[in-house]
């Protein structure tokens, strides 16, 4: 598996179907997996539960070994599969945000202050630690 991730519009759902499609791969995004567990879209839902990285890697493990995986949060989930590959998204956060504003996508981040606050609940899910195994990784 090839694990893309990055914190919000980092691109790793963009950059995931591009990379998934030149080396003829599927792409899987990890909240697709998320809201077919809890039932919901509302991202203030999907990311206010670290206890469902355990489901998430059973998920995972269902798929086929050769797929692009975008949007993991949590450490755990990378651990579980220490043969792949691993690539982390560094975009600044004013790009981030003005992308987050071009898309609207119904995500319910409407403004600056949801925009952190959804910041906020990827770092309470592990985000920078991802990051950091990531980087770790990577030397």
């Amino acid at each position: 598996m090839i694990f893309i991730c990055g914190e919000i519009c980092s691109g790793k759902t963009y950059y995931g179907k591009i990379l998934a499609k030149g080396l003829d791969k599927e792409f899987v995004d990890v909240s697709t997996i998320v809201k077919k567990i809890l039932q919901t879209n509302l991202r203030i839902s999907l990311q206010g539960n670290p206890q469902l990285d355990v489901s998430i890697i059973e998920s995972l493990k269902q798929l086929p070994g050769d797929c692009v995986v975008s949007g993991v949060r949590q450490q755990s989930i990378l651990e579980s599969f220490p043969d792949s590959t691993f690539i982390w998204l560094d975009v600044s956060q004013d790009i981030r945000f003005k992308r987050c504003m071009e898309r609207q996508d119904k995500k319910d981040i409407l403004s600056w202050e949801a925009f952190q606050q959804a910041e906020q609940k990827d770092a309470e899910l592990g985000l920078q630690q991802v990051k950091q195994y990531i980087l770790n990784r990577s030397k």
